[in-house]
């Protein structure tokens, strides 16, 4: 999320290609047609959980007495029980989201701004990997150990920490910025999820619950970045590329503030050593068959979702020929294309199993980045680009659920940060050679990656129906 921003000056290794005009045009009528969808889509969630509700009640009656007493009180305590979790995890979660989509766009402009160079504009990115990759591993074992709301916790300060370095001009300052800003990314995105998935189990919660609780938090997380993008649009103009840093100060606060106040801690393995932690993580994923796929799958998914952050700005500028592309527009259409995925989950995951709604996410990704390579227009690759974040959308909440259901609770953390290892190493190989590539070429190449992530993930919905 943190790379969102607007890098043409970076990108200019990008051919020119034939395109469509009127870029302004295009991009509202997308956004008018992503709204109209979502507001359909929420009218037939609504329609789907009230069929829901109907279908639990006439499981509990009796056909002389009318609902059965035990079965009324067991449904209502478990919307109770829901309703309770969502308002505890959700805020935290929610501030930290917005925090960081508070950053991303001007995370470049930062570093333009103090005058320094591509190489080592460069080299301030890499850090953010490589801290990621080394320090940001380590942290699963840590979580596991000392407590996920901990993690969550050290999370803030992070943020916190490379949000103020911000201020300062000198490149060491801005590395150490980097660097820890890096780690709180890599805990960002295992230590909630840890902590929710401990607690949703301790609920007993099932599969669909788990799944329409994390469609909530993916659905919220692209309103968050909307939201991001209408408040630090204007401190941007009034006070610089710094204020937006210093703003995200507040989000991250309240997020520790609620955690302080509200969350119990819990725990993996405390037995364990981190080391010994981080080599029995290893060993879990390289034996478990189901645990392997769902980490390749993640990883070469994220890392194509990475890929696409650094190259959707250059190649719709462009393929716009020479017509100024409303950037604040064309983010707004993917965070609702976005949105609009999160419900078609909801409505996926009623019908099907989550590795199998994950497979058609993978497919429909896969003719998402093959379309532009045939069709180089500039609706046609806008189209194609909202059509992969409506997949993500999907993504997130199928790929959540898979790994609360497969992987061990005392080293969850631990394998979660696993899984962000060949990530990040994937992303950095990609980033050193894409300057010699045209967008044709990357988009060809994240095709065949969702190819063949695609039929990883047929594995293992085959090898899920031979268990079952």
């Amino acid at each position: 999320m943190e790379t969102y921003a607007s890098r043409s000056s970076a990108w200019s290794f990008f051919q020119s290609t034939p395109g469509g005009t009127d870029a302004n045009g295009i991009t509202l009528a997308t956004l008018y047609a992503l709204a109209a969808a979502l507001l359909g889509l929420s009218v037939l969630r609504r329609l789907i959980h009230a069929r829901r509700s109907d279908s639990v009640s006439d499981r509990g009656l009796s056909p002389i007495k009318g609902p059965s007493p035990s079965f009324t009180k067991h449904a209502s305590e478990k919307q109770r029980t829901i309703a309770k979790f969502t308002w505890l995890y959700l805020p935290p979660y929610f501030c930290a989201v917005f925090a960081d989509w508070m950053l991303g766009p001007y995370v470049y402009a930062v570093y333009t701004s103090y005058g320094y160079s591509m190489s080592e504009i460069g080299t301030l990115y890499v850090v953010g990997f490589i801290s990621s990759l080394s320090v940001g591993t380590l942290m699963g074992p840590f979580a596991d150990r000392y407590g996920r709301r901990c993690s969550v916790l050290l999370f803030c300060v992070l943020y916190i920490f490379s949000c103020l370095c911000k201020n300062v001009g000198a490149f060491s300052v801005l590395v150490a910025g980097r660097f820890f800003g890096g780690v709180g990314t890599s805990m960002l995105y295992t230590a909630f999820e840890s902590w929710a998935v401990y607690n949703l189990d301790e609920a007993g919660l099932d599969e669909e619950e788990k799944s329409q609780i994390f469609a909530t938090a993916t659905f919220g997380n692209a309103f968050s970045a909307v939201l991001a993008g209408l408040i630090t649009y204007p401190l941007n103009e009034l006070y610089g590329p710094v204020a937006p840093f210093n703003a995200a100060l507040v989000p991250l606060v309240l997020c520790a503030g609620c955690v302080l106040s509200s969350w119990k801690e819990n725990y993996g393995s405390q037995r364990r050593s981190m080391g010994s932690s981080l080599f029995a993580g290893v060993g879990t994923i390289f034996t478990n068959r189901r645990i392997f796929t769902v980490g390749l799958v993640s990883a070469f998914f994220e890392a194509v979702l990475y890929i696409f952050v650094f190259i959707w700005t250059p190649s719709l500028q462009l393929r716009a020929k020479g017509d100024a592309v409303p950037l604040g527009l064309v983010f707004a259409c993917y965070m609702l294309a976005k949105m609009c995925g999160t419900y078609a989950f909801e409505y996926l995951i009623s019908i099907t199993r989550p590795e199998t709604a994950l497979t058609v996410v993978l497919s429909i990704c896969a003719i998402a980045f093959a379309w532009p390579v045939w069709r180089r227009s500039y609706s046609e690759t806008l189209i194609a680009h909202c059509v992969f974040e409506f997949s993500v959308g999907m993504y997130w909440p199928a790929v959540s659920t898979l790994r609360s259901d497969c992987i061990t609770e005392e080293l969850r953390s631990t394998t979660m940060a696993l899984f962000r290892v060949p990530l990040n190493l994937f992303v950095v190989v990609c980033l050193t050679g894409i300057e010699d590539l045209t967008d044709v070429h990357v988009y060809r190449s994240c095709s065949t990656a969702m190819v063949f992530v695609a039929l990883l993930n047929y594995f293992l919905v085959t090898l899920n129906s031979t268990e079952h």
